[in-house]
C-alpha cells in the first residue's frame, strides 16, 4: 500500500467528501461511540450510505486513505444480514462480489447479523448490529444529492405459521408459550430451531409491546422471557435478533442489578408489559417471533359477541369512530349504539384502546369529564386507572373533557372535534363510596389525597411540620399502587426525576436501645423497628437492596427517604434538605349516619372538631366535612372506614346464560309433591269440619271471637321469642 500509485484526485462536490476512484469518501474519528444503525443513519443524513466494498482495488484504495488519516479504530461497513435472508450491502447493492472475512469468522450465527472492519488486519468481522464503534466511513456518488432513508415496509396482507398470533400492529407474527417454562437459552434454541427467521421476540414500540402483553395469559402466573440480554455482562442490553434497541419499558426501579443479564416480561395485572432483568438461568416461559409471509394464509377473525362494528378485547367491546366530532356529538354517535364514550378501568383496557386507534392520526376523544372538581366517567364506571401525560391533567378553564394523544391523556376544550372510541358492554359498575375531596394542588386516589413539593429542600421534621399545617401527614403508603401514584405525580410536575422524597416514616427506639453510630454489623429485626408516623400497622414497605442499614459512619439514621424508584432508604433525619410529600383522607360534605341501637337518637354524625373523631349524638343530621380514617385512640365502635373499594369487574358478559330446562325426574317428582299436598289439604279440611260439627271450637261470648293473641283489654301483645313478626 505504501508504493500504491493513486489516480488523479477530483473534487466531490460535498466538500466533506474525498473523491477516490468514482466514488466521495466521509472518514472521521468520532468523539461517541455508535451502533450499525446509528452509524447508518449518520451516513443517511449526509445523503450516504454506510461504505459499500466491491474489489480488491477499491479495499486498497480505501486503506491507503485511512493509513493517510491515521485511522485505526474498527468501523462499521454496509454489509449485513439482518433480515436473514442472505448477506447484502445497505445501499442495495445486490451482489456481494467481494469479501475479506477473518479465516476465523464464522458466519452463521443468528445473533451476529452486522459487519465491521478492523483497519490492523483488514478483515472483516460479524458482531450484533446494538456493538458500538466510534469510527465512521460513509459513500456516496459524486454529486448525488439523493435522501437516504431506511425504508420502512408498509403491512402486508400476509399470513403466520400455524401457532403463531397475526401481529395487528406491524409484518410479524407471534407465539406466546406459558405452559412450558425454560432458561432463556433454551427458550431462545426453542425458538430459533423453528427455522433461521425464527428467535425471541424483540419489541420496538408502546404499541407493538402492548398488542403482545394483550395476548398474554392473564390467568398464569409464568412471566415470559423476550429477546433481550446482556451479552457483553457490561449492563448493555441488545436484541438477540440484531435489530435496533429503539423502545424499552422497564418496570419501575429496572434494570436493577448487575448479575441479571436476561429480560422477561411481567405478567401481573398491575404491571402487565413492563419488562425486569433476571437471572438468566431461572426458567420462564417465552415469546417467539417471525415474519408474516405470502405463503401463509391470513387467520380468520375471532367469534365476537360485540355488536357489528365492535371488537371484544379486555372484556369490553370497542369501536373507532373516525368522523370527527365535539365530545356531546361523539357521546351521541356511540349512544346511538347503546354505548358510551370509553372508559378505561384498566392497563389493559388502555393498551386495547391504544391498538385499535392506531391509525387514527392525533387524538381521539374517551369519556371522562371533569366536573364538579372531580373526573367521572360517562357510563359511571369508577375512576381507578389514570395514564396522564406529563402536566396533565391542566385543569385549565374550560378544559373539561379529555382525550386520548400518544398512548397518554390530556384534558382539553369540550368543543373541539376529534375523533373517538366508543364502548358497549352490559355489566354494571361496581358499587364504590362517594368519591370525595382533596385539596385543589393535591390528588385523589384510593380513598387518600396526595401532595408532593419537588421544589422544596427542607429537613424529615420541616417536612413533618408543613404537612400538619396543610392538614395532612407526611406521606405514607398502603400499597405499591399508591407509590406509582407519587412518581407519577412528580413526573407530571417536574419531568424525570432523580431527587427522593422525604416519606412518614420513622424508626422507633425502646429506651433501652443504644445511639451508637458505628454498626459495623446488621442489627436484627431492624426493619421491623421502623414504622409509619401515621399507621404503625400499617405493614407495608418496599425497601431497597439491602435496606434499612441503621447507620452510615457517623451518623444515625432514623428518617426515610422514597428515591425516584420507589425503593425505601434510611437516613439521617437533620443532615440533609429534600423534597417532600404529603397524605391524607378524602374529605366529605355528606353526612355518614350509622344504624340506631336500642336507646340511641336515630342519627349519628361524624364531628372533626379535633384531632380524634368525636361522636356526636343528633336527632337532627348535620351536614359536616369529615375524613374517613380513624385516629390510634379512637375506640373500634367509635371507628368509622370507608370499605375497600370493589374489585372492577368484568364490562360485558361475553357468554349466554345457560337455559334452565327441568330433567324428566325433576318433573315427576314435582308432580308427586303437588298431589301429596292436595291429599294433605283435602285431609285438614275434613278434620276441621267434623270438630265444628261436635262444638270442638267454643266462642267467648264476651269477646265474639276467639283469638288467643288479642284481647281489647289487653294493653300489649307478647310474641314468644322466635317467633316471626305476623301481620294483623
Amino acid at each position: 500500500v505504501e508504493n500504491f500509485t493513486l489516480p488523479e484526485p477530483q473534487p466531490c462536490a460535498d466538500n466533506r467528501f474525498t473523491y477516490i476512484h468514482g466514488k466521495c469518501y466521509y472518514f472521521e474519528s468520532l468523539n461517541v461511540y455508535q451502533t450499525w444503525y446509528e452509524s447508518l443513519d449518520y451516513c443517511n443524513n449526509m445523503n450516504a450510505s454506510l461504505v459499500t466494498l466491491t474489489s480488491v482495488y477499491q479495499h486498497d484504495l480505501l486503506f491507503y486513505n485511512l493509513q493517510k488519516k491515521s485511522m485505526s479504530s474498527s468501523f462499521w461497513i454496509g454489509l449485513n444480514n439482518i433480515e436473514q435472508q442472505g448477506w447484502r450491502w445497505a445501499d442495495g447493492t445486490s451482489v456481494v462480489s467481494f469479501v475479506a472475512w477473518a479465516q476465523s469468522e464464522t458466519l452463521d450465527s443468528s445473533t451476529k447479523r452486522c459487519a465491521y472492519e478492523w483497519p490492523t488486519t483488514k478483515h472483516w468481522y460479524a458482531s450484533n448490529c446494538n456493538a458500538k464503534l466510534n469510527s465512521i466511513v460513509c459513500m456516496k456518488q459524486n454529486g448525488s444529492t439523493e435522501v437516504r432513508t431506511t425504508p420502512v415496509t408498509p403491512m402486508q396482507p400476509w399470513g403466520c405459521p400455524p401457532g403463531y398470533v397475526e401481529s395487528k400492529v406491524n409484518n410479524k407474527c407471534y407465539k406466546i408459550v406459558q405452559d412450558t417454562t425454560l432458561n432463556f437459552d433454551a427458550a431462545s434454541k426453542a425458538c430459533s430451531d423453528q427455522g433461521k427467521e425464527y428467535s425471541l421476540v424483540s419489541i420496538h414500540s408502546e404499541l407493538e409491546n402492548a398488542f403482545i402483553a394483550l395476548q398474554l395469559d392473564r390467568k398464569s402466573f409464568v412471566n415470559v422471557w423476550i429477546g433481550f440480554h446482556d451479552d457483553s455482562f457490561d449492563s448493555t442490553f441488545k436484541w438477540l435478533d440484531n435489530s435496533p434497541e429503539d423502545f424499552t419499558n422497564w418496570n419501575t426501579g429496572e434494570p436493577s442489578s448487575y448479575s441479571e443479564h436476561c429480560v422477561e416480561m411481567l405478567i401481573p395485572a398491575d404491571v402487565t408489559g413492563k419488562w425486569n432483568d433476571v437471572s438468566c438461568s431461572v426458567s420462564r416461559g417465552y415469546i417467539c417471533q417471525t415474519n408474516k409471509a405470502l405463503r401463509y394464509p391470513t387467520q380468520a377473525p375471532a367469534v365476537s359477541k360485540c355488536p357489528s362494528g365492535y371488537t371484544a378485547t379486555a372484556d369490553s367491546c370497542f369501536r373507532v369512530v373516525k368522523t370527527a366530532k365535539d365530545f356531546k356529538d361523539a357521546q351521541s354517535a356511540c349512544k346511538v349504539d347503546g354505548a358510551n364514550l370509553a372508559s378505561i378501568n384498566s392497563k389493559y383496557e388502555q393498551m386495547s384502546i391504544e391498538v385499535l386507534a392506531k391509525d387514527v392520526p392525533g387524538a381521539v376523544w374517551i369519556g371522562l369529564k371533569r366536573e364538579n372538581e372531580s373526573h367521572i366517567w360517562l357510563d359511571n364506571w369508577p375512576y381507578t386507572y389514570v395514564k396522564w401525560a406529563l402536566n396533565e391533567p391542566s385543569l385549565n378553564e374550560g378544559e373539561y373533557c379529555t382525550v386520548l394523544l400518544n398512548v397518554e391523556w390530556k384534558d382539553t376544550q369540550c368543543d373541539l372535534k376529534y375523533p373517538a372510541i366508543c364502548e358497549y358492554n352490559t355489566g354494571n359498575p361496581p358499587t364504590t363510596p362517594i368519591p370525595g375531596k382533596c385539596p385543589p394542588d393535591s390528588s385523589r386516589f384510593q380513598g387518600f389525597c396526595f401532595y408532593v413539593d419537588p421544589n422544596a429542600r427542607v429537613t424529615w421534621s420541616q417536612a413533618k411540620a408543613n404537612c400538619i399545617n396543610r392538614g395532612m401527614n407526611l406521606l405514607s403508603f398502603r400499597n405499591i399502587k399508591e407509590v406509582e401514584h407519587v412518581r407519577q405525580s412528580v413526573e407530571s410536575k417536574v419531568g424525570r426525576y432523580d431527587f427522593p422524597l422525604w416519606i412518614g416514616m420513622r424508626r422507633n427506639r425502646s429506651e433501652d436501645e443504644s445511639y451508637e453510630y458505628f454498626d459495623y454489623y446488621p442489627e436484627e429485626n431492624l426493619d421491623n423497628k421502623f414504622k409509619w408516623i401515621d399507621e404503625p400497622d400499617n405493614s407495608f414497605k418496599n425497601w431497597n437492596d439491602r435496606e434499612p442499614s441503621g447507620s452510615w459512619g457517623h451518623e444515625s439514621e432514623e428518617c426515610v427517604e422514597m428515591k425516584n424508584t420507589g425503593k425505601f432508604n434510611d437516613i439521617n433525619c437533620d443532615n440533609y434538605k429534600k423534597p417532600y410529600g404529603c397524605s391524607g383522607h378524602e374529605t366529605f360534605d355528606t353526612p355518614i349516619t350509622t344504624a340506631p341501637t336500642a336507646g340511641e337518637n336515630p342519627s349519628v354524625v361524624v364531628s372533626t372538631t379535633s384531632s380524634d373523631f368525636e361522636v356526636v349524638s343528633s336527632k337532627q343530621t348535620v351536614s359536616s366535612s369529615i375524613i374517613i380514617g380513624v385516629s390510634r385512640s379512637t375506640t373500634k365502635e367509635q371507628s368509622l372506614k370507608p370499605k375497600e373499594p370493589a374489585r372492577v369487574a368484568p364490562k360485558i358478559k361475553l357468554e349466554p346464560d345457560e337455559p334452565n330446562i327441568l330433567t324428566a325426574g325433576q318433573i315427576v317428582g314435582i308432580l308427586i309433591g303437588t298431589v301429596t299436598l292436595l291429599i294433605i289439604i283435602i285431609v285438614v279440611l275434613l278434620v276441621i269440619k267434623h270438630q265444628l260439627q261436635k262444638g270442638g271450637y267454643v266462642t267467648n261470648s264476651a269477646h265474639g271471637f276467639t283469638n288467643a293473641m288479642y284481647l281489647k283489654t289487653v294493653e300489649s301483645v307478647s310474641v314468644a321469642e322466635g317467633t316471626g313478626k305476623q301481620s294483623i
